[in-house]
């Protein structure tokens, strides 16, 4: 059954009042760099009731060195080849470089954003990016040209 607006606003707004932890940070596109960030909440009232939700937007280029770029490689298995600062794409018309994609209660919606996260600092050990320190979600600096690309195999 479809929700109506109302409903996926009503969902987004209890997101705010809920303690968050990222759990997660998958890549999901190399070049320009694209994750999904996976979120615990934990209501205040009630410590011992999780509930998740899910986004996937754009890396911002501060703090992304060759540490950054190896624990995103590692994640995936694969060794890096190469990573650029202010990489230059031109976007298809299927990116959703201008959006996030959220998912809440199997409830998936699209809204405007771009960059997720921001001032990655991982060490030469970091396996994946949730080994990394970084901005809280969606804070963040960053123009239409500070993004990374990562090259791995």
């Amino acid at each position: 059954m479809l929700k109506t607006i109302d409903q996926t606003c009503s969902n987004i707004h209890a997101l705010l009042s809920y303690q968050r932890k990222i759990v997660d940070i998958q890549v999901t596109k190399d070049a320009p760099v694209r994750i999904k960030v996976d979120m615990e909440l934990k209501s205040q009232s009630s410590p011992a009731l999780k509930q998740y939700f899910s986004v996937e937007g754009m890396v911002c280029h501060h703090g992304f060195d060759r540490n950054a770029a190896q624990a995103a490689c590692r994640s995936q298995n694969k060794k890096l080849q190469m990573f650029a600062t202010n990489y230059q794409w031109k976007p298809s018309s299927n990116d959703l470089h201008d959006k996030c994609y959220f998912e809440y209660n199997e409830d998936p919606f699209i809204v405007p954003c771009e960059f997720v996260l921001d001032n990655f600092n991982c060490t030469s050990e970091a396996t994946s990016l949730t080994d990394c320190t970084y901005t809280p979600l969606f804070e963040h600096r960053c123009t239409k040209d500070m993004h990374v690309g990562i090259g791995c195999s």
